[in-house]
């Protein structure tokens, strides 16, 4: 019994935990809009790097 509410007791508290921080999250973070081509920029780049890097171990791998 005491199991029981001790897992009611810490799904609360991570569900507030989960509320608290997305309203954090919200309330602090930079607009989406002023982040969108630097973020899709660096992840084209850690994309295109990834690629190169793949292409490069199976090339090394083939020969």
């Amino acid at each position: 019994m005491e199991a029981l509410i001790l897992l009611i007791i810490m799904g609360v508290g991570l569900i507030g935990l989960a509320v608290s921080s997305a309203l954090l999250y919200s309330t602090y973070h930079p607009k989406q809009d002023e982040l969108n081509t630097n973020v899709d920029q660096a992840h084209r780049d850690l994309f295109f790097r990834k690629v190169k890097n793949n292409a490069t171990r199976m090339r090394h791998a083939l020969h």
